[in-house]
């Protein structure tokens, strides 16, 4: 009975440091892609590993600092990645489980419409829709937080304004970012002269995340979309809304005869 105690304790303590470890996956997955992450997956292991040694050793004195460091790490952790977090909740939110599948849907109609009449106007333009992950130069732009619209859309790349060469990020039924700059280019080699610095970013993003990516060429006005690292050049709008509509709504694509 006497080697029992220690064990039941030892239990205890593990299942104090599983809820905390717990409530640490669930802040990352709120702000996950975002430069913060890294920051908190840190915070979050460098904690338990002193927590678990300061139990396992028996020092009292650094198990009371941390513990007095817990009672107030839920407030600090809200402080110090607010607008993560508030972006990771609108990211949930903006999920099809609670959009439907009618919004993402409508939302795909606007960008197809934005690309279109982009396209016409040979004035250039790169969407990328979230899918499930968000992307970490999402801060490098500037937040609007808007409803989806063509004119939106249109105005936004429209030629001599200050968002023209960025990217715009949408989530959901929200325009979230535009302006947002891509530092990470495709390092492919083996890609066609024509194409330029935007379908690079374009397959650069796309090699990160599972976000649909549509480009609108400025030279040619020719429409382009990029998933997962592979790029489908030359479409037409309808083509462009079959790609979208099989991406972003899980509907299988129809196979050409």
């Amino acid at each position: 009975m006497r080697l029992l105690g220690p064990i039941l304790t030892h239990w205890q303590w593990l299942l104090e440091i599983g809820c905390l470890w717990v409530a640490f996956y669930g802040i990352y997955r709120l702000i996950r892609g975002t430069r913060s992450a890294s920051v908190l997956a840190g915070l979050a292991l460098v904690l338990a590993v002193a927590y678990a040694l300061g139990i396992w050793f028996d020092m009292a004195v650094i198990r009371r600092v941390l513990e007095t460091l817990l009672v107030s790490l839920p407030v600090t952790l809200v402080v110090l990645f607010q607008r993560e977090m508030r972006e990771g909740l609108s990211q949930l939110v903006g999920r099809r489980v609670f959009t439907g599948r009618r919004t993402q849907a409508g939302v795909i109609e606007q960008v197809v419409g934005a690309a279109e009449n982009l396209s016409e106007k040979h004035v250039g333009g790169l969407i990328a829709i979230e899918h499930t992950q968000s992307h970490r130069d999402v801060d490098t732009g500037v937040h609007l937080d808007a409803e989806v619209s063509e004119e939106l859309l249109e105005n936004i790349f429209a030629p001599r304004t200050p968002l023209h060469d960025g990217a715009v990020w949408i989530r959901g039924t929200r325009v979230v970012v535009a302006g947002m700059i891509c530092n990470n280019l495709t390092q492919r080699e083996a890609l066609h002269r024509s194409l330029g610095l935007r379908h690079r970013a374009a397959l650069g993003i796309s090699e990160e995340t599972d976000a649909a990516v549509v480009v609108i060429s400025e030279e040619t006005g020719r429409l382009s979309l990029c998933h997962k690292g592979q790029i489908d050049r030359n479409l037409s709008p309808d083509m462009l809304r079959e790609r979208l509509i099989a991406i972003l709504l899980d509907k299988p694509k129809e196979k050409s005869a």
